[in-house]
């Protein structure tokens, strides 16, 4: 695996700038950095074929059935998800803006706001990086330092496992 951030290996995460402050210094609760994953965000996230179609975890879940992104599946997501190695945080969504690059140390999942809908058990899924130090930083309006701008590199994001299994219906 690369130890150099690309866009191949990292994913751009827009962030207030609070969180921003937080993950520079160091003060960053348990330095995780959680997002929610819904129709909306599922590709950014989720391992899916080109067709859209998502990846099931085999671990997890049975091949025969359809999985929905807020199905609570006895704790556990239905999906493979997308193996980032770095996040790129940018504060809001001027061009002139807070940025930095951080190394992922680790990818976990967490149920939030279990329900029980017609007899099947939902949650809303959160992704949550853990993260380290930053490794490139750039401050609004430094002259010294240009835009960060990741170069093209291999795409290790998209790893499918031998045995992964397609599930037949969106999820979402």
């Amino acid at each position: 695996m690369s130890l150099t951030p690309t866009k191949g290996n990292s994913i751009l995460l827009t962030i207030c700038q609070n969180g921003f402050n937080s993950i520079v210094d160091g003060t960053m609760p348990n330095k995780l950095e959680f997002r929610p994953i819904k129709a909306s965000t599922l590709s950014r996230y989720v391992l899916r074929t080109k067709k859209g179609l998502p990846y099931l975890n085999l671990a997890h879940t049975n091949p025969t059935e359809s999985y929905k992104i807020d199905d609570y599946n006895d704790g556990h997501f239905p999906f493979l998800l997308r193996q980032y190695s770095f996040l790129h945080f940018a504060v809001g969504y001027t061009t002139e803006r807070d940025e930095c690059v951080v190394h992922v140390e680790d990818i976990l999942l967490e149920p939030r706001n279990y329900t029980l809908c017609d007899g099947r058990e939902k949650c809303e899924w959160w992704i949550g990086f853990k993260l380290s130090q930053p490794l490139l930083l750039r401050r609004k309006g430094d002259v010294s330092h240009p835009k960060i701008v990741l170069p093209e590199g291999e795409n290790t994001i998209d790893i499918i496992p031998e045995n992964a299994i397609v599930q037949n219906s969106s999820a979402k």
